[in-house]
């Protein structure tokens, strides 16, 4: 996914904290476990300078690195929070995705609707049901694909996702709606902080479109 400008938290690295791998430094400043960047950066989600980089790269003193973190999708899974254990593996049949596979690895997701919208969504925009939901996702585990491929196991494919959503995606999104919302980390001389960024701004012309939302809660005006 190509992520706009909105989405990207960044952190510099100090220059006495140069030559670690990129994983180790991001967990030891997040709260994200090195597994689950490593799985990120993977993905291409981890970048220094503008360019992605793999777990065992080494930052250099003064560098940028940003991270792109998973956390609001689009489904329809009910009120109540929604706790998914499923394993996961690489398919053998494609190995540029992942399924759902006893014998797979760990992997936990938990989330929880924010907003829901009612029939006035086009049912073939990737909704169950024609209904529309924003969801707050916690990856507790950081797995290949993880986010994506537990909701579309738990039949809330994520609207606009081209490997993993529903066929004959309408929303005209052009890529899938994931946002990058909040990151907490410790930084070397500012301690714990915690950073948010605000919707980017096709995601929010999208949200507009579908008019007012049915039910909403608090969490809904801070991310929305």
């Amino acid at each position: 996914m190509s992520a706009p400008e909105a989405e990207r938290i960044a952190l510099r690295v100090a220059d006495a904290e140069g030559g670690q791998r990129v994983d180790k430094f991001l967990a030891e400043h997040s709260l994200l476990s090195r597994s689950a960047i490593a799985r990120l950066a993977r993905d291409g989600h981890v970048r220094a300078d503008g360019a992605a980089v793999e777990p065992a790269y080494k930052v250099r003193g003064g560098q940028e690195l940003v991270v792109d973190v998973p956390a609001l999708v689009i489904g329809d899974p009910g009120e109540t929070e929604v706790v998914i254990e499923a394993p996961v593996e690489r398919d053998s049949d494609d190995r540029r995705r992942m399924v759902v596979r006893a014998g797979g690895r760990e992997a936990v997701t938990r989330f929880k609707r924010i907003a829901s919208w009612e029939n006035n969504a086009d049912p073939s925009s990737g909704a169950v049901g024609g209904r529309l939901s924003l969801l707050l996702v916690k990856p507790v585990t950081g797995r290949t694909h993880q986010i994506r491929v537990h909701l579309a196991y738990a039949h809330f494919p994520i609207v606009g996702d081209p490997v993993y959503g529903r066929r004959g995606d309408t929303s005209g999104l052009g890529r899938q709606f994931l946002h990058a919302w909040r990151l907490t980390v410790r930084l070397p001389h500012a301690g714990e902080r915690t950073f948010t960024a605000p919707l980017a701004p096709d995601l929010r012309a999208y949200l507009a479109t579908l008019g007012t939302p049915a039910t909403r809660d608090a969490k809904f005006a801070e991310v929305a």
